[in-house]
Protein backbone atom coordinates (compact mmCIF):
# COMPACT_ATOMS: atom_id res chain seq x y z
CA UNK A 1 0.00 0.00 0.00
CA UNK A 2 1.15 3.60 -0.47
CA UNK A 3 2.18 5.41 2.72
CA UNK A 4 -0.59 6.89 4.85
CA UNK A 5 -1.15 10.56 3.88
CA UNK A 6 0.14 13.19 6.29
CA UNK A 7 -2.53 15.75 7.14
CA UNK A 8 -1.39 19.23 8.09
CA UNK A 9 -2.65 20.54 11.40
CA UNK A 10 -3.59 24.22 11.43
CA UNK A 11 -2.78 26.32 8.34
CA UNK A 12 -1.90 24.22 5.29
CA UNK A 13 0.37 26.88 3.77
CA UNK A 14 2.11 27.84 7.00
CA UNK A 15 1.43 30.86 9.20
CA UNK A 16 -0.58 33.45 7.19
CA UNK A 17 0.63 37.03 6.86
CA UNK A 18 -2.78 38.15 8.13
CA UNK A 19 -5.59 36.25 9.85
CA UNK A 20 -9.14 37.58 9.73
CA UNK A 21 -11.63 36.15 12.21
CA UNK A 22 -15.36 36.74 12.38
CA UNK A 23 -16.06 39.29 15.10
CA UNK A 24 -18.89 37.26 16.60
CA UNK A 25 -19.81 33.58 16.37
CA UNK A 26 -23.06 32.46 14.78
CA UNK A 27 -25.03 30.10 17.01
CA UNK A 28 -26.17 27.29 14.74
CA UNK A 29 -29.56 26.02 15.97
CA UNK A 30 -29.76 22.43 17.17
CA UNK A 31 -32.48 21.45 14.72
CA UNK A 32 -34.15 22.63 11.56
CA UNK A 33 -33.18 22.62 7.91
CA UNK A 34 -30.07 23.92 6.21
CA UNK A 35 -28.85 27.28 7.50
CA UNK A 36 -27.10 30.01 5.49
CA UNK A 37 -25.04 32.65 7.27
CA UNK A 38 -22.75 35.42 5.98
CA UNK A 39 -19.80 36.64 8.03
CA UNK A 40 -18.32 40.05 7.17
CA UNK A 41 -14.56 40.23 7.74
CA UNK A 42 -13.04 43.71 7.18
CA UNK A 43 -9.49 43.69 5.80
CA UNK A 44 -7.38 46.10 7.94
CA UNK A 45 -5.04 47.45 5.27
CA UNK A 46 -4.21 51.06 4.41
CA UNK A 47 -3.02 50.56 0.85
CA UNK A 48 -3.53 48.10 -1.99
CA UNK A 49 -2.11 44.65 -1.22
CA UNK A 50 -1.71 41.61 -3.46
CA UNK A 51 -2.68 38.15 -2.22
CA UNK A 52 -0.97 34.99 -3.51
CA UNK A 53 -3.12 32.58 -1.51
CA UNK A 54 -6.26 32.48 0.62
CA UNK A 55 -7.00 29.72 3.12
CA UNK A 56 -10.46 29.36 4.66
CA UNK A 57 -11.02 27.84 8.10
CA UNK A 58 -14.82 27.67 8.13
CA UNK A 59 -15.26 26.56 11.74
CA UNK A 60 -16.30 23.06 12.79
CA UNK A 61 -16.10 21.16 9.51
CA UNK A 62 -18.72 18.66 10.67
CA UNK A 63 -21.29 21.43 10.39
CA UNK A 64 -20.18 23.23 7.21
CA UNK A 65 -21.45 22.05 3.84
CA UNK A 66 -19.43 24.69 1.98
CA UNK A 67 -18.15 28.26 2.26
CA UNK A 68 -17.44 30.86 -0.43
CA UNK A 69 -15.67 34.24 -0.23
CA UNK A 70 -17.11 37.30 -1.98
CA UNK A 71 -14.91 40.40 -2.31
CA UNK A 72 -16.87 43.51 -1.29
CA UNK A 73 -14.81 46.53 -2.36
CA UNK A 74 -17.48 49.05 -1.31
CA UNK A 75 -18.53 47.63 2.10
CA UNK A 76 -22.04 47.27 0.64
CA UNK A 77 -22.87 44.07 2.54
CA UNK A 78 -22.61 45.85 5.90
CA UNK A 79 -26.05 47.37 5.51
CA UNK A 80 -27.51 43.87 5.85
CA UNK A 81 -26.23 43.53 9.43
CA UNK A 82 -28.57 44.32 12.29
CA UNK A 83 -25.69 44.49 14.78
CA UNK A 84 -22.14 45.36 13.73
CA UNK A 85 -20.03 42.24 13.34
CA UNK A 86 -22.97 39.87 13.68
CA UNK A 87 -23.28 38.99 10.00
CA UNK A 88 -26.58 38.22 8.28
CA UNK A 89 -28.57 35.32 6.88
CA UNK A 90 -29.35 34.27 3.31
CA UNK A 91 -27.89 32.13 0.56
CA UNK A 92 -28.07 34.61 -2.31
CA UNK A 93 -25.73 37.56 -1.66
CA UNK A 94 -25.36 40.46 -4.08
CA UNK A 95 -22.22 42.57 -3.82
CA UNK A 96 -22.63 46.05 -5.29
CA UNK A 97 -19.90 47.50 -7.50
CA UNK A 98 -19.53 50.87 -9.19
CA UNK A 99 -16.98 49.71 -11.77
CA UNK A 100 -16.51 46.77 -14.12
CA UNK A 101 -14.30 44.39 -12.14
CA UNK A 102 -14.58 40.82 -13.43
CA UNK A 103 -11.30 39.67 -11.84
CA UNK A 104 -12.36 36.37 -10.28
CA UNK A 105 -10.68 33.61 -8.32
CA UNK A 106 -11.74 30.25 -6.88
CA UNK A 107 -12.33 31.41 -3.29
CA UNK A 108 -14.28 28.30 -2.27
CA UNK A 109 -14.04 25.87 0.63
CA UNK A 110 -15.51 22.39 0.38
CA UNK A 111 -14.71 19.25 2.41
CA UNK A 112 -11.25 18.09 1.37
CA UNK A 113 -10.21 21.47 -0.09
CA UNK A 114 -6.44 21.81 -0.46
CA UNK A 115 -5.13 25.36 -0.13
CA UNK A 116 -2.83 26.46 -2.98
CA UNK A 117 -1.03 29.48 -4.33
CA UNK A 118 -2.42 31.40 -7.28
CA UNK A 119 -0.50 30.95 -10.56
CA UNK A 120 2.20 33.53 -11.31
CA UNK A 121 0.74 36.88 -12.30
CA UNK A 122 -2.75 36.10 -10.93
CA UNK A 123 -2.57 37.59 -7.42
CA UNK A 124 -5.85 38.83 -5.93
CA UNK A 125 -6.05 42.62 -5.42
CA UNK A 126 -7.35 43.92 -2.09
CA UNK A 127 -7.84 47.66 -1.60
CA UNK A 128 -8.25 49.79 1.48
CA UNK A 129 -11.88 49.63 2.62
CA UNK A 130 -12.47 46.09 1.34
CA UNK A 131 -14.53 43.49 3.19
CA UNK A 132 -14.44 39.76 2.63
CA UNK A 133 -17.90 38.20 2.94
CA UNK A 134 -17.81 34.52 3.86
CA UNK A 135 -21.03 32.90 2.65
CA UNK A 136 -21.54 29.64 4.56
CA UNK A 137 -23.97 26.73 4.18
CA UNK A 138 -24.45 25.04 7.57
CA UNK A 139 -26.20 21.87 8.72
CA UNK A 140 -27.46 21.41 12.32
CA UNK A 141 -26.01 18.54 14.37
CA UNK A 142 -28.73 18.05 16.97
CA UNK A 143 -27.33 20.53 19.48
CA UNK A 144 -26.70 24.28 19.39
CA UNK A 145 -23.11 24.99 18.36
CA UNK A 146 -21.06 28.15 17.65
CA UNK A 147 -19.55 28.81 14.23
CA UNK A 148 -16.74 31.39 14.10
CA UNK A 149 -14.67 31.09 10.91
CA UNK A 150 -11.34 32.67 10.03
CA UNK A 151 -9.50 33.43 6.79
CA UNK A 152 -5.73 33.39 6.28
CA UNK A 153 -4.18 35.79 3.76
CA UNK A 154 -0.74 35.26 2.21
CA UNK A 155 0.66 38.42 0.59
CA UNK A 156 3.05 38.89 -2.31
CA UNK A 157 4.94 41.89 -3.69
CA UNK A 158 4.12 40.86 -7.27
CA UNK A 159 1.03 42.65 -8.66
CA UNK A 160 -1.37 40.83 -10.96
CA UNK A 161 -0.45 40.99 -14.64
CA UNK A 162 -3.38 38.90 -15.91
CA UNK A 163 -6.98 38.94 -14.77
CA UNK A 164 -9.02 35.73 -14.77
CA UNK A 165 -12.80 35.53 -15.01
CA UNK A 166 -15.22 32.93 -13.67
CA UNK A 167 -17.93 31.64 -16.00
CA UNK A 168 -20.69 29.81 -14.15
CA UNK A 169 -22.53 27.47 -16.46
CA UNK A 170 -25.70 26.19 -14.82
CA UNK A 171 -29.15 24.90 -15.58
CA UNK A 172 -30.89 24.54 -12.23
CA UNK A 173 -34.16 25.44 -13.93
CA UNK A 174 -34.10 22.08 -15.73
CA UNK A 175 -33.80 20.11 -12.49
CA UNK A 176 -37.10 18.34 -11.88
CA UNK A 177 -35.98 14.78 -11.24
CA UNK A 178 -38.77 12.18 -10.91
CA UNK A 179 -38.55 9.61 -8.14
CA UNK A 180 -36.81 6.51 -9.44
CA UNK A 181 -35.12 8.17 -12.45
CA UNK A 182 -31.64 6.67 -12.88
CA UNK A 183 -30.31 8.73 -15.79
CA UNK A 184 -31.82 12.22 -15.65
CA UNK A 185 -29.76 14.51 -17.93
CA UNK A 186 -29.24 18.28 -17.61
CA UNK A 187 -27.25 20.26 -20.19
CA UNK A 188 -26.03 23.77 -20.91
CA UNK A 189 -23.78 25.14 -23.63
CA UNK A 190 -22.10 28.45 -24.43
CA UNK A 191 -20.26 29.67 -27.52
CA UNK A 192 -17.13 31.71 -26.82
CA UNK A 193 -17.03 35.13 -28.52
CA UNK A 194 -13.24 35.41 -28.01
CA UNK A 195 -10.18 33.23 -27.48
CA UNK A 196 -9.67 32.07 -23.88
CA UNK A 197 -7.29 29.92 -21.87
CA UNK A 198 -9.08 27.73 -19.30
CA UNK A 199 -7.12 27.69 -16.03
CA UNK A 200 -9.36 25.55 -13.83
CA UNK A 201 -12.75 23.85 -13.59
CA UNK A 202 -15.15 23.08 -10.77
CA UNK A 203 -18.30 20.96 -11.31
CA UNK A 204 -20.94 20.93 -8.58
CA UNK A 205 -23.99 18.79 -7.84
CA UNK A 206 -25.46 17.25 -4.69
CA UNK A 207 -26.26 13.66 -3.63
CA UNK A 208 -28.03 12.61 -6.84
CA UNK A 209 -25.11 13.53 -9.09
CA UNK A 210 -23.85 10.54 -11.06
CA UNK A 211 -21.79 11.51 -14.13
CA UNK A 212 -20.27 14.99 -14.63
CA UNK A 213 -19.00 15.78 -18.13
CA UNK A 214 -17.69 19.04 -19.63
CA UNK A 215 -16.27 19.30 -23.15
CA UNK A 216 -15.40 21.96 -25.68
CA UNK A 217 -16.31 21.57 -29.34
CA UNK A 218 -13.77 23.54 -31.38
CA UNK A 219 -14.55 25.37 -34.65
CA UNK A 220 -12.61 22.70 -36.60
CA UNK A 221 -14.99 20.02 -35.32
CA UNK A 222 -12.63 18.44 -32.80
CA UNK A 223 -13.61 17.98 -29.18
CA UNK A 224 -11.53 18.64 -26.08
CA UNK A 225 -12.31 17.01 -22.76
CA UNK A 226 -12.42 19.57 -19.95
CA UNK A 227 -13.41 17.21 -17.15
CA UNK A 228 -15.21 13.89 -16.75
CA UNK A 229 -16.15 12.49 -13.34
CA UNK A 230 -17.78 9.12 -14.01
CA UNK A 231 -18.63 8.42 -10.35
CA UNK A 232 -19.59 11.70 -8.72
CA UNK A 233 -19.28 11.85 -4.93
CA UNK A 234 -20.36 15.04 -3.13
CA UNK A 235 -17.84 14.36 -0.37
CA UNK A 236 -14.91 14.52 -2.80
CA UNK A 237 -15.79 17.56 -4.85
CA UNK A 238 -12.92 19.91 -5.66
CA UNK A 239 -11.59 22.70 -7.85
CA UNK A 240 -9.39 21.13 -10.52
CA UNK A 241 -6.54 23.26 -11.91
CA UNK A 242 -4.96 22.30 -15.22
CA UNK A 243 -1.23 21.61 -15.25
CA UNK A 244 -1.18 23.63 -18.49
CA UNK A 245 -3.94 26.08 -19.51
CA UNK A 246 -6.38 24.69 -22.07
CA UNK A 247 -6.60 27.03 -25.07
CA UNK A 248 -10.04 27.41 -26.65
CA UNK A 249 -10.33 29.56 -29.80
CA UNK A 250 -13.17 31.95 -30.55
CA UNK A 251 -16.27 30.08 -31.67
CA UNK A 252 -15.65 27.06 -29.44
CA UNK A 253 -18.78 25.71 -27.75
CA UNK A 254 -18.43 24.70 -24.11
CA UNK A 255 -20.87 21.90 -23.27
CA UNK A 256 -21.97 20.71 -19.84
CA UNK A 257 -23.75 17.36 -19.46
CA UNK A 258 -24.66 16.20 -15.95
CA UNK A 259 -26.47 12.92 -15.19
CA UNK A 260 -28.46 12.32 -11.97
CA UNK A 261 -29.55 9.10 -10.27
CA UNK A 262 -32.70 9.42 -8.14
CA UNK A 263 -33.22 5.70 -7.72
CA UNK A 264 -32.96 3.37 -4.74
CA UNK A 265 -29.71 2.03 -6.26
CA UNK A 266 -28.00 5.36 -5.50
CA UNK A 267 -26.66 4.71 -2.00
CA UNK A 268 -26.13 8.48 -1.47
CA UNK A 269 -29.79 9.28 -2.16
CA UNK A 270 -31.09 11.13 0.93
CA UNK A 271 -34.66 10.00 0.29
CA UNK A 272 -35.87 6.45 1.03
CA UNK A 273 -38.02 5.76 -0.84
CA UNK A 274 -36.87 8.17 -3.60
CA UNK A 275 -38.86 11.40 -3.94
CA UNK A 276 -39.16 14.06 -6.63
CA UNK A 277 -36.23 16.51 -6.40
CA UNK A 278 -36.05 20.07 -7.76
CA UNK A 279 -33.25 22.58 -8.17
CA UNK A 280 -32.44 24.59 -5.04
CA UNK A 281 -29.87 25.56 -2.43
CA UNK A 282 -30.65 22.96 0.23
CA UNK A 283 -28.49 19.85 0.37
CA UNK A 284 -31.62 17.77 -0.29
CA UNK A 285 -32.29 19.80 -3.46
CA UNK A 286 -30.06 19.50 -6.52
CA UNK A 287 -27.72 21.77 -8.44
CA UNK A 288 -26.19 21.70 -11.92
CA UNK A 289 -23.26 24.10 -11.89
CA UNK A 290 -19.94 24.19 -13.73
CA UNK A 291 -17.47 26.97 -12.97
CA UNK A 292 -14.69 27.68 -15.46
CA UNK A 293 -11.83 30.04 -14.65
CA UNK A 294 -10.66 31.56 -17.92
CA UNK A 295 -8.14 34.12 -19.13
CA UNK A 296 -9.45 36.16 -22.08
CA UNK A 297 -6.79 36.35 -24.77
CA UNK A 298 -5.82 39.15 -27.15
CA UNK A 299 -7.62 42.38 -27.99
CA UNK A 300 -10.68 43.01 -30.13
CA UNK A 301 -10.44 44.83 -33.47
CA UNK A 302 -12.16 47.91 -32.04
CA UNK A 303 -9.96 48.03 -28.93
CA UNK A 304 -12.72 46.94 -26.52
CA UNK A 305 -11.57 45.08 -23.42
CA UNK A 306 -12.04 41.38 -24.33
CA UNK A 307 -13.33 40.75 -20.80
CA UNK A 308 -16.21 43.11 -21.55
CA UNK A 309 -17.04 41.20 -24.73
CA UNK A 310 -17.02 37.89 -22.87
CA UNK A 311 -19.04 39.22 -19.96
CA UNK A 312 -21.76 40.68 -22.21
CA UNK A 313 -22.03 37.50 -24.26
CA UNK A 314 -22.34 35.54 -21.03
CA UNK A 315 -25.05 37.86 -19.72
CA UNK A 316 -27.04 37.46 -22.96
CA UNK A 317 -26.71 33.69 -22.65
CA UNK A 318 -28.17 33.79 -19.14
CA UNK A 319 -31.11 36.01 -20.20
CA UNK A 320 -31.98 33.73 -23.10
CA UNK A 321 -31.80 30.65 -20.89
CA UNK A 322 -33.54 32.08 -17.82
CA UNK A 323 -35.72 35.10 -18.79
CA UNK A 324 -37.52 35.03 -15.44
CA UNK A 325 -34.33 35.43 -13.38
CA UNK A 326 -33.80 38.93 -11.97
CA UNK A 327 -29.99 38.77 -11.94
CA UNK A 328 -29.80 37.82 -15.61
CA UNK A 329 -31.56 41.01 -16.75
CA UNK A 330 -29.80 43.24 -14.22
CA UNK A 331 -26.31 42.03 -15.14
CA UNK A 332 -26.95 42.42 -18.87
CA UNK A 333 -28.36 45.90 -18.28
CA UNK A 334 -25.18 46.87 -16.42
CA UNK A 335 -23.01 45.64 -19.29
CA UNK A 336 -25.07 47.47 -21.92
CA UNK A 337 -25.07 50.74 -20.01
CA UNK A 338 -21.29 50.64 -19.58
CA UNK A 339 -20.82 50.62 -23.34
CA UNK A 340 -23.47 53.29 -23.91
CA UNK A 341 -26.29 51.14 -25.32
CA UNK A 342 -28.88 53.02 -23.26
CA UNK A 343 -32.09 51.85 -24.95
CA UNK A 344 -31.11 48.19 -24.59
CA UNK A 345 -29.92 48.79 -21.03
CA UNK A 346 -33.20 50.45 -20.08
CA UNK A 347 -35.16 47.49 -21.50
CA UNK A 348 -33.13 45.04 -19.40
CA UNK A 349 -33.42 47.12 -16.22
CA UNK A 350 -37.17 47.43 -16.80
CA UNK A 351 -37.36 43.63 -17.08
CA UNK A 352 -35.44 43.31 -13.80
CA UNK A 353 -37.76 45.81 -12.08
CA UNK A 354 -40.82 43.96 -13.38
CA UNK A 355 -39.54 40.88 -11.53
CA UNK A 356 -38.63 42.79 -8.33
CA UNK A 357 -40.61 46.05 -8.43
CA UNK A 358 -39.15 47.56 -5.24
CA UNK A 359 -35.54 46.41 -5.57
CA UNK A 360 -33.46 49.50 -4.72
CA UNK A 361 -30.39 48.64 -6.79
CA UNK A 362 -32.37 47.82 -9.95
CA UNK A 363 -34.53 50.94 -9.63
CA UNK A 364 -31.45 53.08 -9.10
CA UNK A 365 -29.79 51.52 -12.15
CA UNK A 366 -32.90 52.08 -14.27
CA UNK A 367 -33.08 55.66 -13.04
CA UNK A 368 -29.42 56.18 -13.93
CA UNK A 369 -29.96 54.94 -17.48
CA UNK A 370 -33.05 57.15 -17.88
CA UNK A 371 -31.11 60.11 -16.50
CA UNK A 372 -28.30 59.50 -19.00
CA UNK A 373 -30.89 59.45 -21.79
CA UNK A 374 -32.46 62.70 -20.56
CA UNK A 375 -35.77 61.25 -19.39
CA UNK A 376 -35.73 63.22 -16.13
CA UNK A 377 -39.28 62.68 -14.88
CA UNK A 378 -39.08 58.89 -15.09
CA UNK A 379 -35.58 58.94 -13.63
CA UNK A 380 -36.81 60.87 -10.59
CA UNK A 381 -39.64 58.36 -10.15
CA UNK A 382 -37.22 55.40 -10.16
CA UNK A 383 -34.83 57.03 -7.68
CA UNK A 384 -37.72 57.71 -5.32
CA UNK A 385 -38.78 54.05 -5.50
CA UNK A 386 -35.20 53.03 -4.66
CA UNK A 387 -35.10 55.36 -1.66
CA UNK A 388 -38.48 54.19 -0.41
CA UNK A 389 -36.99 50.69 -0.18
CA UNK A 390 -33.57 51.76 1.10
CA UNK A 391 -33.57 55.27 2.63
CA UNK A 392 -29.81 55.28 3.31
CA UNK A 393 -28.84 54.46 -0.30
CA UNK A 394 -26.05 56.94 -1.11
CA UNK A 395 -26.08 56.39 -4.88
CA UNK A 396 -29.84 56.92 -5.13
CA UNK A 397 -29.69 60.19 -3.16
CA UNK A 398 -26.80 61.41 -5.33
CA UNK A 399 -28.51 60.43 -8.58
CA UNK A 400 -31.85 61.89 -7.53
CA UNK A 401 -30.09 65.13 -6.68
CA UNK A 402 -28.49 65.19 -10.14
CA UNK A 403 -31.85 64.63 -11.82
CA UNK A 404 -33.53 67.36 -9.76
CA UNK A 405 -30.70 69.77 -10.56
CA UNK A 406 -31.13 69.00 -14.26
CA UNK A 407 -34.82 69.90 -13.86
CA UNK A 408 -33.83 73.20 -12.26
CA UNK A 409 -35.12 72.12 -8.84
CA UNK A 410 -32.07 73.29 -6.86
CA UNK A 411 -33.85 73.26 -3.53
CA UNK A 412 -34.66 69.56 -3.95
CA UNK A 413 -31.18 68.92 -5.32
CA UNK A 414 -29.56 70.57 -2.30
CA UNK A 415 -31.59 68.41 0.06
CA UNK A 416 -30.64 65.20 -1.74
CA UNK A 417 -26.96 66.12 -2.11
CA UNK A 418 -27.10 66.97 1.60
CA UNK A 419 -28.35 63.46 2.36
CA UNK A 420 -25.56 62.01 0.20
CA UNK A 421 -22.96 64.05 2.13
CA UNK A 422 -24.47 62.95 5.43
CA UNK A 423 -24.14 59.32 4.38
CA UNK A 424 -20.62 59.74 2.96
CA UNK A 425 -18.96 63.01 3.99
CA UNK A 426 -15.69 61.87 2.37
CA UNK A 427 -17.15 61.88 -1.14
CA UNK A 428 -15.62 64.90 -2.87
CA UNK A 429 -18.13 64.96 -5.75
CA UNK A 430 -21.10 64.94 -3.37
CA UNK A 431 -19.58 67.86 -1.43
CA UNK A 432 -18.84 69.80 -4.64
CA UNK A 433 -22.29 69.25 -6.12
CA UNK A 434 -23.96 70.21 -2.86
CA UNK A 435 -21.94 73.41 -3.04
CA UNK A 436 -23.19 74.06 -6.58
CA UNK A 437 -26.85 73.52 -5.62
CA UNK A 438 -26.47 75.88 -2.66
CA UNK A 439 -24.76 78.48 -4.86
CA UNK A 440 -27.71 78.33 -7.26
CA UNK A 441 -29.96 79.15 -4.28
CA UNK A 442 -27.76 82.12 -3.37
CA UNK A 443 -26.44 80.48 -0.19
CA UNK A 444 -22.85 81.34 -1.02
CA UNK A 445 -21.28 80.98 2.44
CA UNK A 446 -22.62 77.42 2.75
CA UNK A 447 -21.60 76.66 -0.82
CA UNK A 448 -18.06 77.85 -0.11
CA UNK A 449 -17.70 75.55 2.90
CA UNK A 450 -18.69 72.52 0.84
CA UNK A 451 -16.35 73.43 -2.01
CA UNK A 452 -13.55 73.73 0.55
CA UNK A 453 -14.51 70.36 2.00
CA UNK A 454 -14.40 68.79 -1.47
CA UNK A 455 -10.91 70.19 -2.08
CA UNK A 456 -9.64 68.91 1.26
CA UNK A 457 -10.77 65.45 0.20
CA UNK A 458 -9.63 65.76 -3.42
CA UNK A 459 -7.41 68.77 -4.23
CA UNK A 460 -7.84 68.05 -7.95
CA UNK A 461 -11.64 68.35 -7.94
CA UNK A 462 -12.19 70.74 -10.84
CA UNK A 463 -15.83 71.57 -10.11
CA UNK A 464 -15.03 72.64 -6.56
CA UNK A 465 -11.92 74.61 -7.51
CA UNK A 466 -13.51 76.60 -10.35
CA UNK A 467 -16.72 77.42 -8.47
CA UNK A 468 -14.87 78.31 -5.28
CA UNK A 469 -12.80 80.80 -7.28
CA UNK A 470 -15.99 82.35 -8.67
CA UNK A 471 -17.50 82.71 -5.19
CA UNK A 472 -14.30 84.31 -3.85
CA UNK A 473 -14.26 86.73 -6.78
CA UNK A 474 -17.91 87.62 -6.18
CA UNK A 475 -17.49 88.13 -2.42
CA UNK A 476 -14.32 90.17 -2.96
CA UNK A 477 -16.04 92.34 -5.52
CA UNK A 478 -13.78 91.20 -8.36
CA UNK A 479 -15.37 91.08 -11.84
CA UNK A 480 -15.64 87.62 -13.32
Amino acid sequence: LPPRPKFVEGWQLGQPDMILQAAKPYMLPATGGDQYWNFILPVPIHETRWVRAVEIHPGDKRLVHHANILVDRYESARRNEIDKGSGFGGMEVRIESEVFDPDSHFLFWKPGTVASNEPDGMALRLDKGTDLVLNTHLQPSGKEEPIQPSIGLYFTDKPATVHPMLLEMQNDGALDIPAGAQNFVVTDEFQLPIDVAVMGVYPHAHYLGKDMLATAELPDGTTKMLIHIKRWDLNWQAVYRYAEPVFLPKGSVIKMRFVYDNSEENTANPNHPPARVLGGNRSTDEMAHLWLQVLPKGATSDGVDPRMVLQEAWARHEVEKAPSIFESHYNLGEMLQRRGALDEAIAQFQAAVSIRPTDPVANNALGGALLAKGDLDQAVERFNVALASQPDYFDAHYNLASALAAQGNYDGAAKQFGEAVRLNPEDANAQANLGTALAQLGRLAEAKSHYEAALRIDPSNQLARENLQQIEQMTNGTPH
